[in-house]
């Protein structure tokens, strides 16, 4: 009979993926476990299949989903300056799945790519650790602090906050959150915002009007829907966490005959190209997409000069930035003002107004 990679994983008490990965020379696995794979594979004649290596001169980017504008953008930077330094990109599309985006990386490290820029979805998890750890050239579009490592991302946590209190400024008082799913750091980051701006107000948080789904059109639309019983007599206002959720949600209270602003304000974030086009223009929070690109494909570079200069101790005199942008309220047509709320107060939200 022939040996099959599970009486190789089994032999060497690992996992058929760890073995897989020993065997493709992972480098987020460690020397021995690769040893005991390698091993256990001579001793039943295992023949792995050979792998093909691509040029070098290449950097891997690991992204949620470039059919969101959002990361188009960033792509296109990051191809523009890699291109420039005569370097190739190789794209992946993690959806913010674990796994997927772990073996994008390897996948990605095992061909040749002479760096990484991703944006995780949780920069805590092991395999973000193990490329710091194996001295693997990696920027993260993520702002939680981490040593050893270079980030690059806006602040999203005030994003989310000034969103919220753009709204409690206009006189909401319930206002709907449309979020991404938990497993994801940059959604519980924004829930964090938007709490933080609700407290701030002395305005109670309400579990039962925040609403989870994926990142996408079809979710904001679902979510919605979910919501529509509390609009407009108890729920005035909704915040979607991007702009892709936003517009589904637009187009879920369109259907419902509700209308946006008069009966209910609506704000995304990202500010997308298609934000400004739509019926009402999407009032939104803006992120520097071309220059979160630019920025992270600078310092990868750096970093993949520093390890050609210094070898394999190159972390140890590197300055590593943590670079974060601070969002702003882009003001169109689909929020306002509740007729029946006047304040003295000064607004706390920072924005700029566009026609």
């Amino acid at each position: 009979m022939a040996i099959t990679l599970k009486d190789v994983a089994k032999l060497a008490g690992v996992s058929e993926s760890t073995a897989s990965r020993a065997l493709n020379d992972s480098p987020l696995i460690s020397e021995s476990t690769k040893r005991a794979v390698l091993l256990a594979a001579r001793q039943l004649g295992y023949r792995p299949l050979r792998k093909e290596t691509w040029p070098t001169r290449t950097i891997g980017v690991v992204m949620p989903n470039v059919a969101n504008p959002l990361y188009g953008q960033i792509v296109t930077a990051i191809e523009t300056r890699a291109y420039q330094a005569g370097y190739s990109m190789f794209l992946a599309n993690s959806y913010f799945d674990p796994e997927r985006e772990q073996n994008h990386c390897e996948l990605l490290l095992r061909q040749g790519a002479a760096g990484l820029i991703i944006v995780p979805t949780d920069p805590m998890a092991p395999h973000i650790q193990a490329l710091i750890d194996y001295n693997v050239p990696c920027v993260l579009m993520s702002g939680d602090p981490l040593p050893q490592v270079d980030q690059v991302n806006v602040d999203v946590v005030m994003g989310a906050y000034l969103a919220t209190r753009y709204l409690i400024d206009l006189g909401h008082r319930r206002i709907a959150l449309i979020n991404g799913p938990t497993r994801v750091r940059v959604c519980r980051n924004r829930l964090a915002g938007y709490r933080r701006a609700l407290e701030e107000a002395n305005l109670p948080f309400d579990a039962h009007i925040v609403v989870e789904g994926e990142l996408n059109e079809e979710a904001g639309a679902t979510a919605t829907t979910r919501l529509l019983s509390l609009i407009p007599h108890d729920v005035t206002a909704v915040y979607a966490v991007n702009d892709v959720t936003a517009i589904g949600a637009l187009r879920a209270l369109q259907r419902a005959g509700l209308r946006v602003p008069e009966d209910v304000s609506l704000v995304g974030t990202d500010d997308i190209p298609v934000a400004a086009q739509l019926q009402p223009a999407l009032t939104t929070v803006w992120q520097p997409k071309r220059e979160l690109g630019d920025l992270a494909t600078k310092l990868l570079l750096r970093q993949i000069k520093t390890r050609e200069e210094r070898g394999q101790g190159w972390r140890e005199l590197y300055a590593f930035q943590n670079a974060m942008y601070l969002p702003r309220i882009i003001e169109r047509q689909s929020a306002r003002r509740l007729e029946s709320f006047t304040t003295t107060e000064p607004s706390l939200h920072t924005g700029a107004s566009e026609a």
